[in-house]
């Protein structure tokens, strides 16, 4: 499963805690608000790495280290009021991660600048 498939998947099932007015996230609004990095960590698992960064930065929802997968909720924008989505999936010394928040009429950028936080933390 790619990586933007596994954020769809993700977003679309818990699509109210992301403030969705549905129960799915729209393809429109899912390119809108994704955001999407390759990270190469050297030394140490690349699971468990990027597993302690999630714990300590938000709530996690997937945690399936026989696939490499995690995913968690995390709050970020102004006064770390908007959700977000962070997915990471992980393999050998590399991991793909794609973050997802919905934008409103104004973008904040929230999944970017989450996602950016998030690989500063794991780096």
């Amino acid at each position: 499963m790619k990586t933007q498939e596994l954020l769809k998947k993700i977003a679309n099932e818990h699509a109210a805690e992301l403030c969705e007015l549905g129960d799915s996230v729209s393809d429109k609004s899912l390119k809108k608000g994704s955001y999407y990095k390759e990270l190469s960590i050297d030394g140490g698992n690349t699971y468990l790495v990027v597993r302690a960064a999630a714990i300590s930065a938000g709530t996690v929802i997937v945690d399936e280290k026989e696939k490499g997968q995690l995913a968690v909720l995390l709050k970020s924008g102004v006064g770390k009021l908007a959700p977000v989505l962070l997915v990471a999936m992980t393999k050998e010394d590399k991991v793909e991660l794609g973050c997802y928040s919905k934008e409103g009429l104004i973008p904040q950028h929230a999944a970017e600048k989450t996602l950016k936080s998030f690989m500063a933390a794991i780096s």
